[in-house]
């Protein structure tokens, strides 16, 4: 089978890693950085499938491309969420040459931005549980977890995709509502970024029961905004029990997640390159809770911190 990974970022070439092994992957890459990446990207991996305890080093040479080559069975789009609407126009005009595209992403609104390009007779979802971590200067950067790389959207393209994933040693699972479950996952990428915006860093956010406090008050009105827009939220595990149990309770049971070292090195990688992306899903989140009439006073709270940040890293 052959792969187009459309998006040479931490998720896209560890899963072109992963598939190489038994098909024929090609990463695109911008023509600026084709040489570096095609000449070989170095890989550190915590492997928990295998209980690894340390990062073991690899060196990925990626099969690189600056522009599609002839029929793919799937392009694999691990774009981030900011560079989706870029890329759309650019898929719409490959797809007739793809058996099927597959968008993995964290998205809080993807159908309504895909479905304007291309029918989802003809696409897939994902989202990729399976990976975390973040790339630097030194190369990438991952942990490999046990947990199912989630599927959604057109089965039989899902179905594929599933079995490629199985045979490289991923487990996977599918949700015909992973959009729903996806929308109420973005809610922690994007409040987490007003709640690291606010303490200044990861570190002290975790070390501040207050701040956390604040951060689960501030998931619960993004699960009210949720629930104003019928998505199912009583189906998504934790939150759905987030929003139940005592605020005293969540905070601990929250602090205590967040500090644990896989948990650390996902998210501080991740912010090396990624954190731009959550800082506009905090964002798009506000302004869906605005245009809806949707009162969020502890999301809203983190906005003066949010736009103070976003001038500190551009």
């Amino acid at each position: 089978m052959r792969y187009l990974i459309y998006g040479a970022g931490t998720i896209g070439l560890t899963y072109a890693h992963l598939l190489a092994v038994h098909h024929d992957v090609d990463v695109l890459v911008l023509p600026e950085r084709y040489e570096e990446v095609s000449q070989g990207v170095p890989l550190a991996i915590k492997d928990l499938r295998q209980r690894d305890n340390t990062y073991q080093s690899t060196v990925f040479y990626p099969q690189c491309v600056t522009s599609p080559v002839g029929y793919y069975d799937v392009i694999l789009v691990t774009v981030n969420r900011c560079q989706l609407q870029s890329v759309l126009p650019i898929l719409a005009k490959y797809q007739p040459k793809a058996r099927w595209i597959g968008f993995m992403q964290n998205n809080w609104n993807l159908a309504s931005e895909v479905d304007q390009y291309i029918s989802p007779d003809d696409y897939f979802i994902a989202f990729p549980s399976s990976i975390g971590g973040g790339r630097d200067n030194n190369g990438v950067k991952v942990i490999i977890f046990p947990t199912p790389t989630r599927v959604g959207g057109a089965r039989a393209g899902a179905k594929l995709f599933m079995q490629h994933l199985k045979e490289a040693g991923v487990a996977s699972s599918y949700d015909a509502r992973l959009l729903d479950w996806m929308k109420v996952h973005y809610l922690q990428q994007s409040a987490t970024a007003g709640a690291i915006a606010s303490s200044g860093s990861f570190s002290a956010l975790t070390h501040d029961p207050g701040a956390i406090r604040q951060l689960i008050m501030a998931l619960r009105d993004g699960i009210s905004l949720c629930r104003h827009q019928g998505v199912a939220v009583w189906r998504v595990f934790p939150f759905n029990v987030l929003s139940m149990m005592p605020l005293r309770v969540a905070t601990a049971i929250m602090r205590h997640a967040l500090q644990q070292p896989d948990v650390v090195d996902m998210v501080t990688g991740h912010m090396k390159h990624g954190f731009n992306e959550w800082l506009a899903g905090y964002d798009e989140v506000l302004a869906d809770g605005r245009r809806l009439g949707v009162l969020m006073p502890a999301w809203q709270a983190y906005n003066p911190a949010v736009q103070r940040y976003k001038t500190t890293i551009h």
